[in-house]
């Protein structure tokens, strides 16, 4: 089975307090929150001795981050962090609320979307993992209209995808992309 971790680092959020799992025939995933480096060291660690070998980091972290993180790891995992195109980095600068964040994550054994919540302090996420390209576009929508301030998508989305995801919402929150 697979293991999949996606790490959010805001302030105040620890495995604790934020945390969420959506487990399926084929993958077991959590979303989980930390509010510092060191806290994501001990996951990262704690993690890779419980099985998890897929990491996605949300974009608060660095690509020196994902690297120092991923020799924690082991080299037998793959680990990416979220980042944003020109355009969409532009508007992840101009936000003023960061306090909604939504979640894409392609994953094996989805057959419908699936919706996980998960709240912590002053912060909430959306995560929806998703079977293929059309519903990942539809999540994209769902998140929108559930009032997500910026939008997060697993390493499974590389290139065009994004921009088609940006699409598919008419621009209207920016998104990044674990695959970029």
């Amino acid at each position: 089975m697979l293991k999949f971790a996606f790490i959010v680092n805001m302030p105040g959020l620890t495995p604790e307090n934020f945390r969420g799992v959506y487990e399926n025939a084929e993958s077991h995933n959590e979303i989980i929150g930390v509010d510092s480096m060191d806290a994501a060291s001990a996951l990262v660690e704690q993690l890779s001795g419980e099985g998890f070998t897929l990491y996605n980091l949300c974009s608060a972290f660095s690509a020196d981050d994902r690297t120092v993180l991923h020799a924690l790891a082991g080299p037998e995992t793959r680990m990416a962090a979220a980042s944003y195109s020109e355009a969409e980095g532009a508007k992840v600068d101009a936000l003023e609320d960061f306090s909604s964040y939504g979640i894409i994550v392609q994953m094996v054994g989805v057959d419908e979307p699936h919706v996980l919540k998960v709240e912590g302090p002053d912060f909430k996420a959306e995560a929806i993992f998703v079977k293929d390209m059309e519903a990942a576009k539809a999540a994209a929508g769902k998140l929108v209209e559930d009032g997500v301030t910026f939008i997060e998508l697993c390493s499974w989305f590389k290139g065009d995808m994004v921009d088609d995801i940006v699409k598919a919402i008419d621009g209207a929150v920016p998104v990044g992309s674990a695959g970029l």
